[in-house]
């Protein structure tokens, strides 16, 4: 924190350069008022009008006393945090009440634009239409007219086409718009929709905004504006005062921030974090992983109910129609109670399809979150159907006409439903994460189901030998007895049927995997960290030459290490004296590449041309070699 008196002369140049260097600026003045005055000044005051009791304490006759500059302190971690979330393609957007030059010397400090505010000419409210600093583009929206705004919003649209960027369908990455809250008020109060519609054009297209001086009734406008303009796109608002609340309560997500100013941003959100930093694993991390979570319950709730109805409903053509039931209701009932409830927790509490260091380490995946649209949908009600089918299918003409026949109808049943309950365990299994990391309770989900149903029918095949007069158990009746004296064929029979039904879905990941993955696949590779003879360590890293070093070392570096000015630790140098080296030299280029990979699988480590990534200052898709940037 720091403060200064200045004398009137200077107040305005001081000001300016403490809101240049991102302090909240603060102006003491006085004034001497007769009582008259005094009265006029308490009737304004009562009406509670800010701008009105402002004009009438400003005066001719008051003189400047001082100016302070606060500095209000970046948490740590917010620089990487919005680096992260931007590469995740999220439009990130700075709504306050400071001044120009102050706001936009935070964005600089946040890493969202890339120059400093030098004044007085890269002051937000004295910039040109048009500047570039470092491929990064400042407009500034401050009229204090409609028609200022307008001509303001035009000279922008053509210095953007005329550099081949105007495209309201895009997002231009270099893109910073400074918003005055002035001009958003002057524009909204318009009541006509072209200097809204052509305002937003131009703020849709930047990947950065910063809205200044603007009130709490003007950030939950502009959040309203942006679901008008767009409403396919989801807001999210973050905020740690009581100014915050109405942008808070507008947003489809409110975060509030345990802040100084009390928690009323905290009752009014809709997720309380501690750091802003907290918000990049609140996104990328549990917002992706509840989102699959969810989904997941939902289409695993369909399949697992539309399976048993499809099975009882295609024994209806075996049977002609005559009303049979093939299943005991007992088992029925214990369906979603008993056997198919615990995959259902692992899908929705602890299943995760990709781990946090690698969601962390490769942001984009976030816009490559699977939706639940009609053709996932479809899929699922085919395989329920399709699974059905098999089973029963094989289950009817194996059991009919042998000797077990003598156990009825239920017998038939039972298998049945065993052979569909281990069916739809095994599609749990497959569509759970990867099964290297498994934990217990994936494997105790699984087990349960299978387990109850093998103790069910054998309690309830001795009870009624025990209690004849036990109806709800009479269908049960020697059935465990026939099942053991025949266990051989019966468990040939279901896993025969269980694999012919698991089959398809099989085929179709496979295929789908080799020939029309997506990057999340690929990812999941990467995040396997599997190798022949030992996993590898679970944080990426890199190998790189060192320079430092001599020939036969490598350096371990960790790409995970904050990229916004952090200080990271040394590398490491790692012997290679255990390479085994080829003495006769390669007589070609492939035969180069082919004693180099050798050494490189030798030591299971990457390749060393993966250095180039350290040597770039570029933001690089995480699986397809498509770069933004230029090299250093």
């Amino acid at each position: 924190c720091m403060s200064v008196l200045v004398q009137r002369q200077g107040e305005a140049q001081h000001v300016l350069q403490f809101a240049c260097a991102g302090l909240r600026t603060l102006v003491f003045a006085s004034r001497l008022i007769t009582g008259d005055e005094f009265t006029s000044i308490g009737k304004v005051a009562i009406s509670q009008d800010r701008d009105a009791l402002v004009e009438a304490l400003e005066g001719p006759s008051m003189a400047i006393l001082g100016a302070t500059g606060i500095e209000d302190r970046i948490q740590t971690g917010v620089p990487n945090c919005i680096g992260m979330l931007r590469q995740a393609g999220m439009r990130i957007w700075i709504v306050t009440g400071d001044k120009d030059e102050t706001a936009v010397a935070t964005a600089s400090a946040c890493g969202l634009y890339t120059t400093g505010c030098a004044p007085p000419a890269a002051a937000a409210s004295q910039c040109q239409p048009f500047l570039q600093h470092h491929q990064s583009l400042l407009l500034s929206v401050d009229g204090t007219s409609v028609d200022e705004c307008l001509d303001q919003i035009t000279q922008h649209r053509r210095a953007l086409k005329k550099q081949g960027l105007w495209n309201p369908a895009t997002v231009i990455p270099t893109l910073v718009v400074v918003l005055h809250g002035l001009a958003l008020d002057t524009i909204v109060a318009a009541n006509y929709e072209v200097p809204t519609d052509l305002l937003l054009e131009l703020l849709v297209q930047a990947s950065t905004v910063v809205a200044c001086r603007v009130t709490p009734a003007q950030k939950a406008t502009l959040v309203r504006l942006v679901q008008t303009y767009d409403p396919g796109n989801v807001t999210l608002a973050v905020g740690d005062g009581g100014n915050d609340v109405p942008m808070l309560q507008t947003a489809q997500i409110g975060v509030g921030l345990y802040g100084r100013e009390g928690y009323q941003t905290v009752r009014a959100a809709d997720f309380a974090i501690a750091e802003f930093r907290f918000l990049s694993p609140l996104l990328l991390l549990h917002g992706r992983w509840n989102h699959r979570r969810i989904m997941h319950v939902l289409l695993f709730t369909l399949y697992k109910n539309l399976v048993l109805v499809a099975t009882v409903g295609l024994f209806s053509f075996f049977t002609g129609f005559s009303g049979q039931t093939l299943i005991d209701s007992s088992l029925i009932v214990g369906w979603n109670v008993l056997f198919t409830i615990a995959p259902m927790f692992v899908f929705g509490i602890v299943d995760q399809d990709i781990t946090a260091t690698t969601v962390l380490h490769f942001p984009a995946i976030y816009q490559e979150m699977e939706p639940l649209h009609a053709r996932k949908f479809l899929l699922w009600v085919a395989s329920a159907v399709l699974h059905s089918s098999i089973i029963l299918y094989i289950m009817t003409t194996s059991v009919r006409g042998s000797p077990s026949e003598q156990g009825g109808v239920f017998y038939l049943g039972t298998i049945v439903f065993g052979a569909t309950l281990l069916s739809i365990t095994v599609k749990s299994a497959m569509t759970m994460h990867r099964w290297h990391r498994w934990q217990r309770v994936h494997v105790a989900s699984l087990a349960v189901g299978p387990v109850l149903f093998a103790v069910v029918v054998w309690v309830c095949s001795n009870l009624y030998i025990l209690w004849p007069h036990l109806q709800v158990a009479r269908d049960f009746a020697g059935l465990g007895t026939a099942l053991i004296s025949h266990w051989p064929s019966v468990t040939l029979l279901i896993l025969v049927a269980v694999s012919a039904s698991i089959l398809p879905d099989v085929a179709f990941i496979v295929f789908q995997r080799l020939y029309y993955y997506s990057n999340r696949h690929v990812l999941q590779e990467i995040d396997s960290h599997l190798s022949a003879s030992h996993r590898r360590s679970d944080k990426p890293q890199i190998v790189a030459p060192c320079p430092d070093t001599p020939a036969a070392s490598l350096v371990v570096t960790d790409p995970l290490s904050d990229s916004c000015g952090a200080q990271s630790p040394p590398p490491t140098p790692v012997p290679t004296g255990d390479i085994p080296m080829s003495t006769a030299p390669p007589s070609s280029e492939c035969a180069i590449l082919i004693a180099q990979l050798q050494r490189l699988h030798a030591t299971h480590r990457a390749d060393p041309e993966d250095n180039l990534l350290a040597a770039t200052d570029t933001k690089m898709h995480p699986t397809k070699m498509a770069f933004v940037g230029k090299q250093r």
